[in-house]
């Protein structure tokens, strides 16, 4: 009779194995755990940083004789901006930082690839470029009353790429 392999070799090296990966586990535990502390408070800076900076936005361009209103909408036109856009960009690259990604080769990748997906959402990429257009030269901010598409409306929040209109019908 030939002998086949002891099937308690196979199970024991498996046993082996999973011992060798738990043991690197609990020795990488430490360091794991320290990164995700980390990175949930440079969330959590980010964020009081996010909102100490509205704060003193609120408070050096509040309302002053002869600020206008169409200032004043300027002011919250670029307060949504920034806070939805470039704090929350920065807070994920901070992040990423802590976990070890090398920053500079993702960045030109993403640059590399934002070019492609460039060609491919031409009109994506124009509806960003026309919001950034609206927003410098606050021809529309957040409160204006106006006609887009044959609807009247008041401005709610602008975006990049969109702008919210609440119709006089209460339509959104």
């Amino acid at each position: 009779p030939t002998a086949s392999p002891a099937p308690d070799v196979s199970i024991s090296q498996d046993l082996r194995h999973a011992a060798s990966v738990l043991s690197k586990f609990y020795e990488e535990l430490p360091v794991i755990l320290t990164r995700l502390l980390t990175a949930g408070a440079a969330i959590i800076i980010g964020l009081l940083l996010l909102r100490l900076f509205r704060r003193l936005l609120n408070k050096h361009l509040r309302y002053r004789p002869g600020t206008t209103r169409r200032t004043m909408q300027q002011v919250e036109t670029l307060r949504s901006l920034i806070g939805s856009y470039l704090m929350y960009f920065f807070i994920a690259l901070v992040v990423l930082r802590i976990f070890g990604v090398d920053l500079a080769s993702l960045l030109a990748v993403a640059g590399i690839g934002s070019i492609a997906l460039g060609f491919g959402a031409q009109s994506l990429v124009k509806d960003i470029i026309s919001g950034m257009f609206l927003w410098m030269e606050g021809n529309i901010t957040v409160g204006d009353i106006v006609t887009l598409a044959n609807c009247t409306g008041k401005v709610e929040a602008m975006s990049l790429r969109t702008t919210t209109l609440r119709g006089t019908d209460g339509t959104l």
